[in-house]
Formats: structure tokens, C-alpha cells, sequence
């Protein structure tokens, strides 16, 4: 099959993906362009790479000049290479140097991902590789907030580069993601050759990428279930490397939206494990993994446990439907005052609340306030330790043994 040799006659691409005087020789891949002009110039380059001629009515000719469907911004012009010389530019993109670079970044990708190590670390590994391969200066994925705001979960900067991960947790959608949001939609990724050139297509993200350092950038969506749910990007890839970039665009969102979902599952996982489905608190499972993890000696440590009063007699006078609103308001009871982290739903009608590193002041004033909202609806018994000097049964047995001494005492009353 013949070679097709591409020039871009003129440029006013909005998203940058082309420049004049840009050429792609077009051997067994498709070139980096805008789905919307490759569409519109393939059925011509297929005919000339099959041996064609292209008939233009009162003569035929094996080269063709066309222009983008999106207000002719683009022009450009094909045409049969007769022998093997390429433009220097094209050069740098050889055919067969590009298939080598694909395959062995699409094996090194697939390894990292069918590793053994948690979806995390997986994750972190692949923006380090890819960003490392493709000579970028940093590499990132940002996930939806559900708020109207995107964050950057993960990044890695090249030595010497400044990270931007703290200062990128609430980017809006509006304005800004949005803009990248439509083009992902027309063309599937951005490529941006020169920033500068940009700004005419959006100056919201050009003021928010120029003070970064940014000057050439490549981005495509995350997508999980048909819908786009973050992106993922590398800033400043040499520009002789853009071309080899495009052609590696579809497995990189394949394998970061495949890590994704497999993290969002082992999350879902985990927080059914350790979590009571009825108030969302976290479980016995939870605190015996807790009793597992080497506690610093020198901590703190401040436990509440909570049994409730009157459950079994709500349960059979009123039906489990009011039994169940009596538990989950003593649970929003202890989270609202101890954090949703840091309480556990032992099972039936008993809860602990535990902090670390908590003054004995603080973990009074939160006690007093349980009892004085929870009155009589339940039994409590507290221990405090500057430091963790035993293991956490025994300190958990102390405010155990309290506990049952008020509940005793609670039905000794109402006798």
C-alpha cells in the first residue's frame, strides 16, 4: 500500500491540534488529528493508499486539498509520497518507530495494572509511567466532586517541578472543566501544541494553566459506564512528541478508567465490610481491624461506649420500624459529636466512640454533652489514657465494665 503524505496548509484549529506547515505520513496508523477532519479526509486517503486515482471530473490526480467541517478552519492537503523521503518534521514520527514506542508502552501500562498491589498504588504507578515516558513535566488525573467541582487525586511532577495537587481541589466545572468537557465530546482528547494559541479557544484555562508553567498539554476524559467522571492529562510533553501521544490516548483512558472503577469497587467493598448498613456507622469488623494497627505508645486514647436503654421494649410495643428510628437517632447523636470516623455500631443497641490524640478536657465536654442529649436513653461508661499503655481490649473492657454498671443501675430505677 502507498504512503499519504499530509500538510497543513493553514491552521486556526480551536483546540489547537494542528499548527500550518504541520505533516503526517499516514502508513499503518491513523495521523493525530480532530476526529472531525480525519472523517472528513479519510475516504480520500484510503483511496490513495489502495493505488487511486481521485477524480476530479475533468482529470484525475492522487492528491486531494480539503478543510475542516468546523467553519474551514483547518486546510489541508494530501498526496501519494512517491519514494521513502519524508519532510524532516515527519521524520521524527516514523511509522515504525511509533508502532515499537505503542507496544511497548501498552505492555508496560498493562503490567502495572495486572499487578498484585492495591488499585491505588496501581494508579499512582501508571500516572508516574506515563508521565515519565512521555518526557512531561507532570502528569494528573482529576475526579468529579459531584459539587460543580473537579479535584487532582493524583499527580506526579517531574524533579524540580513545583506540585499543584493542593491547590487544584475544587476547580469548577463551569467555565473552565466545561470548555474541555465540550471538546471531549467533539474530538475525544485535546492536544495543545502552544498555549499561547489557546487562549483564543478559552482564556479561563489558559489563566489557570499559564501560571503553572504550562505550554504544551495533552488531556482526554475519564469514562466509567458511558459517562465522563474526571480527565487525565500531561503537561508540557516535548512537541515532537504530540503526534506518538495521540496514538496512545485510547489506552491510557482505557486502563486509568479500568484502574478507577476497580478502586471505586474495592472502596464499595471495604465500606460494606466495615460499615452497619442501618446507620452507616462503622462496625465491629472496623474496630478489630483497628486493634490490628500498631498504635503509637505515646498517644492518647479516649473511648465511649453507649448502650441503649429500652430498645427490646420500643422493638415489641412499637414494631422494628420505630426500633430502627431510635437507633439511628442515638447514632447521628454520637457522630454529630465524635465524627462519623470515629463511631462504631458493636451490634444491636451498642455503639463506642473512640478518639486519639484528644485532651482529657476535650473528651469530657463531648461525654457531658452525649449524656445531656442522650439522657436516659442510654447507659455510658468512658476510659481516658494519656498514652496507650496496654493493649485496646483491655482499655475497651474498662469503659465495658462502666457501662453495665449504669445500665444495671437504669433498671434497678425504673423497677
Amino acid at each position: 500500500m502507498s504512503k499519504v503524505l499530509l500538510t497543513v496548509t493553514e491552521s486556526k484549529c480551536r483546540c489547537g491540534y494542528v499548527k500550518t506547515g504541520d505533516t503526517f505520513v499516514v502508513d499503518d496508523l491513523c495521523p493525530p488529528l480532530c476526529h472531525e477532519l480525519w472523517n472528513t479526509i479519510y475516504p480520500s486517503v484510503y483511496a490513495l493508499k489502495n493505488g487511486a486515482s481521485l477524480d476530479y471530473g475533468t482529470e484525475k490526480a492522487k492528491c486531494f486539498d480539503a478543510m475542516c467541517p468546523d467553519e474551514c478552519r483547518v486546510h489541508i492537503h494530501g498526496e501519494v509520497m512517491e519514494d521513502d523521503s519524508v519532510p524532516a518534521s515527519a521524520h521524527a514520527n516514523d511509522v515504525h518507530d511509533r508502532i515499537n514506542a505503542y507496544e511497548n508502552f501498552i505492555t508496560d501500562m498493562v503490567r502495572y495494572a495486572s499487578s498484585q498491589e492495591n488499585p491505588e498504588k496501581i494508579i499512582n504507578q501508571l500516572v508516574q509511567y506515563i508521565g515519565e515516558e512521555l518526557d512531561s513535566d507532570r502528569a494528573y488525573i482529576f475526579e468529579d466532586n459531584n459539587d460543580g467541582t473537579f479535584r487532582n487525586t493524583y499527580e506526579w511532577c517531574k524533579e524540580g517541578v513545583s506540585s499543584e495537587i493542593d491547590n487544584l481541589q475544587e476547580v469548577p466545572y463551569e467555565g473552565i472543566i466545561e470548555v474541555w468537557y465540550k471538546q471531549y465530546e467533539k474530538s475525544h482528547n485535546i492536544i495543545i501544541y502552544d498555549l499561547e494559541d489557546y487562549k483564543k479557544v478559552s482564556e479561563s484555562v489558559y489563566n489557570i494553566l499559564k501560571p503553572q508553567g504550562v505550554n504544551t498539554l495533552v488531556t482526554g476524559p475519564i469514562i466509567i459506564k458511558g459517562k465522563m467522571v474526571g480527565f487525565y492529562g500531561v503537561d508540557n510533553p516535548p512537541k515532537n512528541l504530540l503526534h506518538i501521544i495521540s496514538e496512545l490516548i485510547g489506552m491510557m483512558e482505557f486502563l486509568i478508567s479500568f484502574m478507577i472503577r476497580i478502586r471505586d469497587n474495592s472502596h464499595n467493598l471495604e465500606f460494606i465490610a466495615t460499615h452497619d448498613q442501618l446507620t452507616n456507622c462503622r462496625n465491629r469488623t472496623a474496630l478489630n481491624w483497628l486493634y490490628n494497627i500498631k498504635a503509637d505508645s505515646n498517644m492518647s486514647l479516649a473511648v465511649l461506649m453507649c448502650d441503649l436503654n429500652g430498645l427490646k421494649k420500643v422493638n415489641d410495643k412499637q414494631g422494628h420500624d420505630a426500633g430502627d428510628k431510635f437507633i439511628l437517632r442515638s447514632a447521628e447523636i454520637l457522630k454529630s459529636i465524635f465524627g462519623d470516623e470515629n463511631v462504631y455500631r458493636m451490634g444491636g443497641d451498642e455503639f463506642v466512640a473512640l478518639l486519639t490524640n484528644t485532651s482529657e478536657t476535650d473528651f469530657e465536654e463531648k461525654v457531658n454533652l452525649t449524656r445531656i442529649q442522650m439522657g436516659t436513653t442510654a447507659s455510658i461508661g468512658t476510659v481516658y489514657r494519656k498514652s496507650i499503655d496496654t493493649d485496646f481490649d483491655s482499655i475497651l473492657k474498662i469503659a465495658d465494665t462502666e457501662m453495665y454498671k449504669q445500665k444495671k443501675k437504669y433498671y434497678k430505677n425504673i423497677r
